[in-house]
């Protein structure tokens, strides 16, 4: 289950917080469809509502021309991780936030990667999504 937290934006950026992805979403992971795209499915819900609401909160409606995305991982222990394989296992929420309408696709024409960046936090792991308006 994915949990979502807001934190502050900007005029130009928004940022949301939500779980570590589930194993289910990871690229490595042998795992049938079937119990994937549940997962997925909420994976991409959760993003969307959080994105909305962060959207409310902030007053705009309209979609931005284009963004750049940045994501920070906070795991809750040091063991080796594929930052980009992590980045992998996002992406049901990277459309979930398109869903919300902050931007109108995750092509290379209106979404950017704006950069990876892994981290410790023990008591409360998570992923930071930030997106930065460029158009």
């Amino acid at each position: 289950m994915l949990i979502c937290v807001t934190l502050t934006s900007m005029k130009n950026q928004v940022q949301i917080t939500l779980d570590i992805p589930p194993k289910e979403l990871w690229a490595n992971r042998n795992c049938h469809w079937r119990a994937k795209a549940p997962v997925a499915k909420n994976a991409r819900l959760v993003a969307c509502q959080a994105m909305t609401d962060e959207m409310e909160r902030m007053g705009t409606s309209t979609k931005w021309k284009k963004a750049s995305l940045s994501m920070q991982f906070l795991f809750k222990d040091m063991r080796r991780r594929d930052v980009y394989n992590a980045a992998q296992a996002m992406k049901a929420s990277i459309d979930g936030c398109v869903d919300a309408g902050l931007v109108p696709d995750d092509d290379w024409q209106h979404l950017e990667g704006g950069g990876l960046m892994a981290g410790l936090d023990r008591e409360n792991p998570r992923v930071i999504m930030s997106f930065q308006r460029l158009a």
